[in-house]
């Protein structure tokens, strides 16, 4: 879920626009009148903030009866199961291309002491964190070390590895500062 109009954009979601339409005619044969209903929905996915549409599909289905609501309501269930299917398909494909696509991150790691630290820490990310392709140590500075990454993956994914079990186990306990598109900010906790 993702709330467009709340002021924190850190969050992760997707944007589903609908469009229902409903057109009745009416015809007449041998004294019977005969009303059909012709349902069409159309649905995008959109990402938030951005409006990038990463699938559409639409659905027509045409039922007959009397009582327009109930026909509506059926129709658009059937149509929300058809263009679900589509959708679904669309999505899957979006989400294997973008999570296996390389990215560039900015990672500022603060509490390190010292260069030699900083260095350590960078061959740590390097040997041990997954979809890691190459990190370099751009500066060092007020206890402060920022990397240039290139990983395969989103930056959300960095900073979970980051603070999973194992991780915080074997090398340091990380606290999540702030995460702006690929620009990541942690502090490091010292094992004591």
């Amino acid at each position: 879920m993702f709330d467009a109009a709340a002021a924190d954009t850190s969050g992760m979601g997707l944007i589903l626009r609908l469009g229902l339409e409903i057109a009745s005619s009416e015809s007449s044969y041998q004294g019977v009148n005969l009303t059909l209903h012709e349902i069409s929905l159309r649905t995008d996915v959109l990402r938030p903030g951005q409006g990038e549409i990463l699938a559409t599909a639409s659905a027509v289905k045409s039922l007959p009866g009397s009582n327009k609501l109930k026909v509506l309501d059926k129709g658009a269930k059937q149509c929300v199961d058809s263009v679900w299917k589509n959708l679904r398909r669309q999505l899957t494909k979006t989400w294997e291309k973008e999570l296996y696509s390389q990215r560039q991150i900015d990672l500022v790691v603060q509490n390190i002491t010292s260069h030699a630290e900083a260095e350590e820490v960078g061959a740590i990310l390097k040997s041990d964190a997954s979809g890691m392709v190459d990190v370099q140590l751009l500066s060092f500075k007020k206890k402060k070390a920022e990397f240039s990454i290139q990983y395969n993956g989103w930056p959300e994914h960095l900073v979970t590895e980051l603070q999973m079990e194992y991780f915080r186990r074997k090398y340091f306990d990380s606290t999540l500062e702030s995460i702006q598109g690929n620009r990541i900010i942690i502090t490091a906790n010292k094992k004591e």
